[in-house]
Parts: C-alpha cells; structure tokens; sequence
C-alpha cells in the first residue's frame, strides 16, 4: 500500500508541477484540467482525448451558437412531438407555468427580438413579474406524456440573464424514471440550447411532463421583473428513431390526425407536389393527384366569354354547326372524348368554352325567337 501511494502521489506531483499554471488537484473539492477554477466536480477545459481520439471540445468561439449546437440537431431522429418550433405560426403549446396561478408569469409570441436566432423572425417572451410562484418564479411547459420505456428529448434555445437558472420538474414517469439535463442549465445572458432528458421506468405510473421553472437572484418584482427570451423549443419522443418516415409534413393544430400530409395554415411548397402516385407523365403539372379530390369551393382563373356578344362576333349558322357534329361526332370548339380521356380536361379552359356555347345558344334563340314573332305576325295579318 506504501509503495501505491508513493507511486500515486509521485503521478501527481509530476503533473502538478509540469501544468501546474492550468491544473488544479485539490486534496479536496473540485478538480481541474486546463483551469485553476473548475466550475464542478471535473472540470476539463479545451478538448480532450481517449485511446488517441478526440473526445470532446468545449471551445466554442462563438457564444450565439454553442458548445451543443451540434448535438441539438442530431437529437432530431425522433418523432417531433411540437412541429412549429420556431414560433412562425403560433406559440407551439407553450404555456406559462405557475402552480399558484399568481398572474405573474407572462408568455407573449413577439417578433422585436434583435438578436433572435431563428428563421421565423418570431420568439417568444417570458416575463416574472412579482413573487409567489410555485414553483420557483414559475416558468413554462410543453406538457408530453410519458410512457413505459419512453424517451422523450425537451429542447429549447433560450437567453436567461446571468444569475438564474432552468428548473425540470415533472409528475410521475414511472418506476425507475428519471429527469436530468443533458447541457449545463444556468442563464448566460447569451443564446444558448438547453437539453432536458426524460427517460421513463419499465413500470408503475405515467403521467405527463414538460415542466420547467427558473429561480436565482435577484427576485423579480413588478418594478424590476425578469425577462427571458426563447427562440425555439420543442420535444422529440426518441423511443422509436424516424417515427415520422419519409417526407411527412406538419403543418397543424394536432399530431393526432387521419391523413398522411395536413396542411391548415398557409403552406408553401416548392415543386410539383404529387398525390397518391410517384411520378409524373407531364410534370408541367404543379400538383397532380391519382385519386379524387375534394374541396369547399375551386377558384379557377379565366377570362370569360363576353366576346360572344360582340357585333363582329360569327355565329356558326345552325346546318354548319349540325355538318360538324355529323362528321365529328362533338361540339365545335369542345374536345372530342378520345381528347379528353388522353388529355385530361382543362377546368378553366373547359367553363370558358361551356360559357360560349351557352351564350352561342342564347343569341340562337333570340333570333329564333325574332322570326317566330315575324311568322306570327304575318299569320295574323292574313287572317285579316
């Protein structure tokens, strides 16, 4: 034992005294690699390695990304439990969190934040203004439900000032279960991802979670409340990778739906979009359906017939139009039904071309209607 600890302390001292500007090996309490003031229990700073690779970097130049940009995004594998994550068309069911309902907790979607890192242009504003929440200052969730054997990733970007912190809290996700971060949790007064990890027991209760409350220094009041700001935030159920298989897009109130593809909001889609079928024959076609398809009401542009009133327009002459038919076998002007069957039938072009057979008919039998008055006449006179 002697000679261990000879050797051990011999380690030690080498080390000590060939780093000792950057490292720091207390009797006691936290010890540092490549820091003279570790923040915990282990704390390594700059990269570090194991069997010769590279294990991990913490130096992150620049602060609005993060040290766990990287892993934020690869986390997204699983089934996105909130799809509007950067607030473009709502608040993507965040709610404030205040157990004793004080009022002092306010979360407003807001599209001034300066600095926001997000595509949408909008975040959301989280304000404490006063004292009495529960727990802590309160704060917000996005409730999920937790599940046997469940999964669930909680991630959110946010900037809380220096001095306070995230809380999880959450009711029962069963025997075993557990809540923890996966990044640090304290407010930097920079943008930063926070990463809250909820892995559910093999049994017992399950209820629902998503909760997180802040506290720290100084309290908030209404003269000097705490504001924090959020960019994005959602959870991704991981149990299952690629719960959401192909090209499946969201664009909804609800996930729970009887449709492969929703879109309730106004969707923007670049490309042809193709229903029920993989390729296209004509791909001139912005959206191309094998199937039927069902609308409130189909607005279709077109320029009506009005031209059939002019002066100059030519009337086809009745036994033109009969000789047309006898040897065609359709309307001139209308596609024959080999057309149509091959072709498929331009909606608008077609009303068009329906218009000006129904205004061709209508001058016909005003005409019709001009010389039937004039036989009559002539039949009256006659009789006198």
């Amino acid at each position: 034992m002697k000679k261990i600890s000879l050797f051990t302390s011999l380690i030690i001292f080498s080390i000590s005294a060939g780093f000792c500007q950057t490292n720091t090996f207390p009797t006691s309490g936290n010890v540092g690699i490549g820091t003279t003031s570790p923040a915990g229990l282990f704390d390594v700073h700059s990269a570090y390695y194991t069997g010769g690779y590279k294990f991990m970097d913490n130096v992150m130049p620049n602060p609005s990304v993060g040290f766990f940009n990287p892993l934020a995004f690869a986390l997204r594998q699983g089934k996105i439990l909130f799809p509007d994550e950067e607030f473009a068309t709502g608040i993507n069911n965040v709610v404030r969190y205040d157990n004793n309902n004080t009022g002092n907790v306010a979360v407003t979607r807001v599209n001034t934040i300066t600095d926001l890192p997000n595509s949408s242009g909008y975040g959301l504003e989280i304000k404490h203004s006063g004292s009495g929440e529960s727990p802590g200052y309160g704060g917000f969730y996005q409730s999920f439900y937790s599940g046997m054997n469940k999964t669930i990733v909680q991630l959110f970007r946010a900037k809380l000032p220096s001095g306070y912190q995230f809380n999880v809290a959450s009711n029962s996700v069963g025997t075993g279960g557990s809540n923890y971060w996966l990044t640090n949790n304290v407010g930097t007064g920079k943008w930063e991802w926070y990463i809250r990890v909820v892995q559910c027991g093999n049994a017992g209760t399950f209820s629902n979670s998503g909760y997180i409350y802040v506290t720290g220094n100084p309290v908030p009041t209404s003269a000097a409340p705490l504001i924090w700001y959020m960019a994005s935030c959602t959870a991704f159920d991981v149990t299952n990778v690629n719960s959401y298989q192909g090209n499946t897009i969201l664009n909804q109130n609800s996930i729970d739906q009887n449709c492969s593809f929703r879109i309730s909001g106004n969707g923007i889609i670049a490309g042809n979009v193709l229903i029920g079928k993989t390729s296209q024959t004509n791909t001139t076609y912005k959206l191309d359906i094998n199937g039927n398809a069902r609308a409130n009401k189909i607005v279709v542009n077109t320029t009506g017939a009005d031209y059939v009133f002019d002066p100059a327009y030519h009337l086809l002459p009745l036994d033109s139009v009969n000789a047309f038919i006898q040897k065609y076998h359709h309307l001139p002007g209308i596609p024959s039904a080999n057309e149509m069957q091959k072709e498929g039938l331009d909606v608008g072009h077609n009303q068009m071309k329906l218009l000006q057979k129904i205004e061709e008919l209508t001058l016909i039998v005003i005409q019709q209607n001009k010389k039937i008055e004039e036989l009559e006449e002539g039949m009256e006179k006659r009789k006198k």
